[in-house]
């Protein structure tokens, strides 16, 4: 159809001019409009051809825009892998030497970055110390929390004290830094010089499981978990072990693991391998266990995060006069 302009056209000597509207799977793009200087009449293959040069117009932005997205989407993919590589160098770390406990652990992430996290540090007391915990939540939100937490665990530890008095100071901060939806579940275990007393303290985590000649022992003792009220006192609790015993601490991903029926793995068949596994070493144990997990889900994709960490006692056998004194 011909268009007649305002007088503004007119005197940059715009007369006529032919609109077709740029639409791409029937969604408005933009608009393309060509201008004559001389009145004239649009015939229908000129309108045809205009229609057909914005079509194909707004394909190619549409292609643009999405070209530019992928870039996008690309670089932020890459800062976050490396985002995740540095989080698994943290996370990865070297236990420290202590001739009573041989330590192991497996991190695996669901995403590049996840929030879990597991430790390994020794106490003033110089008692060695294995910490797992999980962060509520998944990707990077989650990740920025575990970074502060594993942090503040760290700096917390060297003023000393109990596991206990470790968890109440510690959730005094993570509160003071969080909002109310977020949390932190944390277990902590720490052996002795001599390797014969394990004492733990736990933050609403999976209480560890404890191989020792065929059956399972679970402490079951837990408090809330950190970053929910700053007012809550942890105690530490603790048990005799025994050289030979094999100590796992899991996150849920372990027994939330699903398969693609949605059957989870579960803490009865987690217990199954940890028994069948436990006289391994620790670094064969933590193997074993996530084959048998990965096994149980197939190819059904996972939505969160695999931490475990294997202990072996490697302490002195006791005494027998000083075992028959314990009745």
């Amino acid at each position: 159809p011909r268009i007649r302009f305002p007088e503004q056209a007119a005197r940059e000597g715009i007369v006529s001019g032919l609109t077709a509207g740029m639409l791409y799977r029937g969604q408005p793009i933009g608009v393309l409009r060509v201008y004559t200087n001389r009145l004239r009449r649009f015939r229908s293959a000129q309108r045809h051809l205009l229609r057909a040069v914005a079509g194909q117009a707004a394909v190619a932005i549409v292609n643009a825009r999405l070209a530019e997205q992928r870039l996008r989407a690309a670089q932020i993919e890459r800062q976050v892998q490396i985002a995740g590589e540095l989080q698994a160098r943290l996370v990865r770390t070297t236990p420290p030497e202590f001739p009573a406990v041989r330590a192991a652990m497996v991190f695996e992430p669901s995403w590049h970055i996840g929030g879990d996290f597991c430790d390994f540090f020794l106490l003033p007391d110089g008692r060695f110390v294995a910490a797992i915990a999980d962060v509520v939540g998944h990707g990077v939100h989650a990740s920025l929390l575990m970074a502060y937490a594993r942090g503040a665990l760290r700096a917390t530890s060297e003023a000393g004290g109990d596991l206990g008095d470790l968890l109440t100071r510690l959730n005094r901060q993570i509160c003071q830094t969080t909002d109310p939806p977020e949390f932190v579940t944390l277990l902590l275990v720490a052996i002795d010089r001599d390797g014969r007393r394990l004492s733990f303290c736990n933050a609403g985590h999976e209480p560890p499981l404890i191989a020792r000649g065929g059956a399972l022992i679970r402490p079951e003792q837990a408090s809330l978990v950190l970053g929910i009220q700053p007012d809550v006192a942890y105690a530490e609790a603790s048990l005799e072990v025994e050289p030979g015993d094999f100590v796992l601490l899991f996150t849920d991903g372990a027994i939330e693991a699903m398969n693609f029926e949605e059957e989870l793995y579960g803490r009865e068949r987690l217990s199954e391998v940890v028994l069948q596994s436990s006289v391994l070493p620790p670094e064969s144990a933590l193997r074993a266990i996530r084959w048998d997990i990965r096994r149980f889900v197939g190819l059904a994709e996972q939505s969160d995060d695999l931490t475990l960490v294997g202990l072996r006692i490697m302490g002195e056998p006791r005494p027998v006069d000083q075992a028959v004194d314990r009745g």
